[in-house]
């Protein structure tokens, strides 16, 4: 998938986001789901452009079926989360897509690329994840 089509989905999953009114648990956990669909586009196209951080993910998903240890303990939205972010620091097309799915989602909490890049150093600077590679 490129990234023209990533957007073109991130875009039909925002206007899903959007629509939804957050009043109930119910829409609240359909709001999640609509995230975590959006960050496993970008984190899809990281993996099929072989980008890896610390061997996350190719190294360590054949670790883990190595040692028979189950995936989705493993693989957690966290664990995505921070390889996106740092993925996101190193390479423009990962910003690129990041930038584009956080401005559709929530188009009033970044006001520029630099200060998303300075978040996310914060954030890794400051141990926030619970989890590493």
């Amino acid at each position: 998938m490129n990234i023209s089509e990533i957007k073109s989905k991130i875009t039909e999953l925002a206007n899903k986001h959007h629509a939804l009114e957050m009043s109930l648990i119910d829409e609240i956990q359909a709001a999640e789901f609509i995230e975590a669909q959006a960050i496993q586009l970008i984190f899809t196209y990281c993996e099929e452009n072989g980008y890896e951080i610390d061997g996350f993910p190719t190294e360590k998903r054949k670790f883990i079926e190595i040692n028979e240890i189950e995936e989705d303990e493993y693989f957690t939205l966290e664990r995505y989360e921070l390889y996106l972010d740092r993925l996101t620091l190193e390479k423009d097309d990962v910003l690129e897509l990041n930038w584009f799915y956080l401005n559709n989602f929530w188009p009033d909490f970044y006001e520029t690329k630099e200060g998303l890049l300075e978040q996310i150093r914060e954030q890794l600077e400051s141990g926030s994840y619970d989890c590493e590679f």
